[in-house]
């Protein structure tokens, strides 16, 4: 008798179980593509920010990493935005940084970062954080403590930050270097 309600409760446990994942795997169907276009459209929002006269862009892969050429109506270079992705405290932190055709960052923009509010969110404070690094050049060592500083605090937030900066920067200079 014991071993057949064991068997009942172990079955029953395994259909809700598969229940719950059909509705999970549902909802994810569901929303999925309308998170993928509102990730997209604050691409372009931020792309049409850091460059108002821009026309079109060309995607294109340095160092494993995705780089977006910039260009106006004319086919005249703008500029060249990178992604960055890095691990923060609270998990990844996706970011956008573009920058001149003289290789010096012009913006800055956190996609995606799940840190501590008050906290490891200090990465998206453009007055706090992010307006220490606009205008530096690829050419800049961008070292911490002596280029930019890590937001006491939130070391380990922004610390990955900054050296993912350096990484997109190194791209930037390969690109410019080489086209």
């Amino acid at each position: 008798m014991r071993d057949a309600s064991g068997l009942r409760m172990i079955v029953t446990l395994i259909i809700i179980g598969a229940i719950c994942g059909g509705i999970i795997a549902w909802g994810d169907g569901l929303t999925s593509p309308i998170i993928k276009k509102r990730e997209h459209e604050a691409f372009l929002e931020a792309l049409g920010r850091f460059y108002p006269s821009m026309e079109t862009y060309d995607e294109i892969i340095i160092n494993d990493k995705a780089f977006y050429v910039i260009n106006d109506a004319n086919g005249g270079f703008l500029g060249l935005l990178g992604k960055g992705k890095v691990s923060g405290y609270g998990g990844p932190i996706l970011f956008d940084l573009a920058a001149d055709p003289a290789g010096n960052i012009i913006g800055f923009r956190v996609s995606k970062q799940t840190e501590t509010p008050g906290i490891g969110d200090i990465v998206e404070d453009v007055e706090r954080f992010q307006k220490q690094f606009m205008g530096l050049n690829y050419a800049d060592p961008i070292t911490i403590g002596v280029d930019v500083d890590t937001i006491s605090g939130a070391t380990v937030t922004t610390k990955p930050v900054l050296i993912g900066i350096r990484v997109v920067m190194d791209g930037v200079k390969e690109y410019l270097e080489n086209n």
